[in-house]
């Protein structure tokens, strides 16, 4: 079948219908099986010479033919099944699409976030501690976690974060430079240069990135400073520069830490990879080990946890609210993990960070309200209240992973159809709604607590967690969004 007879011979699988033509073909099925399989190699032949028919497909995509004894004509042949036919994609199952991964990969990520989440959680509330009456209004205590943790997000992000730092003076009419974008981009990790990674260490990294960086920072405890600023002091100005400041220090951090990471990479230092490496290769061959031990370290620190919880005196907090903290962290961690997930259905907005957020700042502002009743005086109510706080409501949101997709979203970004790339307005969209956001729900669900107690004193004091009689004002030395 030539190009003449293509207006009578469309052959892809459906009937040749013109009456003419399956008369005068051969009405035997291994004559009509030779003949197309003829055809399809001329096809073929013709097509590797640039001189083919682009309306017949090949041998590979055209079936043998049979003559249909009750049409009188050509039909494709079904091909018997062999074990190399393709078959159609496996459907994951139920457990996986819940879970979004295969069990055991769920449980190594898992179990990397909560260790990480942990560590941030501790490192977060030393570093409180010690901003304490460092910062006044309208800086906010847990400036300096924010500040930490930014930073080390961008250190160990990943080589498309620091690759987006490239810059060249000179015209790259050679291409140096993005030869130079390419090879960064491809870094899995720019910090140590030319590693490989595989098996566990992307639940390794997870757990560092999302678990460590995203419970060091925490949007809940700056939320809650910024609405106590309009709450308590009716200065909304100071919410308005705490946010500004909050913010741009943030991502002056989050950047200055992908600098590094680049320069590093830049370098071209090994020593540090080599070592790396071998750690890595041995916990590939000994996954199960791995994985028991890792198990172990988080089992024994939730022993010790819930051993020093029980052994602390009732009348001494300032570390029983910790450790009761540290077991609500894996849950916060975990919680904003599986919200992430749903951030690719909306690329310009972030909806899983955003919703996270969200619900911790409404849950820390309800703490914070039920715990400034005058007439709440229980221990125990006071300390899992401080420890939702920390733990729960701290790990839970993040301005690490914030503030790093709202500098993505800022860069101008490629569009096939335009000549240059594009800037738009995604990042300031997503910075802004986030912000003014967590006011308002901080608004609606700590505002209440001021608003239904103004028979009271509101410089009534009130027992902290950390076993102090102090003023629940801002400006004062100690104060409650510095326990979050």
């Amino acid at each position: 079948v030539g190009p003449p007879n293509r207006e009578v011979a469309r052959i892809h699988g459906v009937i040749l219908r013109s009456p003419t033509m399956s008369s005068a073909l051969p009405s035997s099925p291994t004559t009509a099986n030779s003949a197309a399989v003829a055809r399809a190699r001329d096809n073929r032949s013709q097509r590797q010479s640039g001189n083919f028919d682009k309306d017949l497909p090949d041998q590979a995509e055209m079936a043998p033919m049979v003559t249909d004894p009750e049409k009188g004509s050509l039909t494709a042949a079904t091909p018997p099944a062999t074990p190399n036919s393709r078959s159609a994609p496996k459907k994951p199952s139920c457990v996986v699409r819940l879970l979004g991964s295969p069990p055991l990969k769920f449980y190594d990520n898992f179990l990397c976030l909560a260790i990480g989440g942990q560590l941030g959680v501790l490192i977060r509330e030393y570093l409180t501690s010690a901003a304490k009456g460092t910062f006044t209004a309208p800086l906010f205590s847990a400036l300096a976690s924010n500040i930490v943790g930014c930073y080390w997000m961008g250190l160990v992000g990943d080589g498309k974060a620091a690759a987006a730092q490239m810059r060249r003076g000179e015209p790259d009419a050679a291409g140096v430079l993005l030869k130079e974008v390419g090879e960064v981009k491809k870094e899995p990790f720019p910090l140590f240069p030319g590693l490989v990674v595989g098996g566990g260490t992307g639940s390794a990294l997870l757990g560092m990135r999302t678990g460590l960086c995203g419970a060091l920072t925490t949007f809940s405890s700056w939320n809650q400073s910024m609405v106590q600023f309009v709450v308590v002091d009716k200065n909304g100005w100071n919410a308005v520069v705490g946010y500004v400041v909050g913010l741009f220090v943030a991502l002056f951090c989050l950047i200055l830490g992908q600098l590094t990471a680049l320069w590093v990479q830049q370098r071209n230092g090994t020593c540090g990879t080599k070592a790396l490496q071998r750690v890595i290769s041995f916990c590939d061959n000994h996954v199960w080990l791995t994985r028991f031990s890792v198990s172990l370290i988080f089992l024994g620190a939730l022993a010790v946890e819930a051993a020093f919880a029980a052994t602390i005196d009732k009348p001494t907090t300032e570390d029983r609210d910790l450790m009761f903290a540290l077991f609500f962290a894996p849950i916060g961690v975990g919680m904003r993990w599986q919200l992430g997930r749903f951030n690719a259905r909306c690329p310009s907005f972030p909806i899983g960070t955003f919703a996270a957020n969200m619900v911790g700042a409404a849950v820390i502002g309800v703490i914070y309200g039920v715990r400034d009743d005058p007439h709440q005086d229980s221990y125990w109510v006071d300390l899992q209240i401080g420890s939702l706080a920390l733990g729960l409501c701290g790990a839970l949101t993040t301005v690490s992973t914030f503030v790093s997709e709202v500098n993505d979203r800022l860069r101008p970004i490629a569009v096939k159809s335009a000549p240059s790339p594009k800037c738009t307005l995604a990042g300031f969209t997503y910075g802004f709604c986030t912000l003014a956001a967590g006011l308002v729900v901080g608004l609606a669900t700590y505002g209440w607590s001021t608003w239904s107690y103004d028979d009271e004193p509101h410089e009534a004091r009130h027992e902290s967690t950390r076993g102090e009689t102090t003023p629940i004002r801002i400006g004062a030395k100690n104060t409650i969004s510095d326990d979050a």
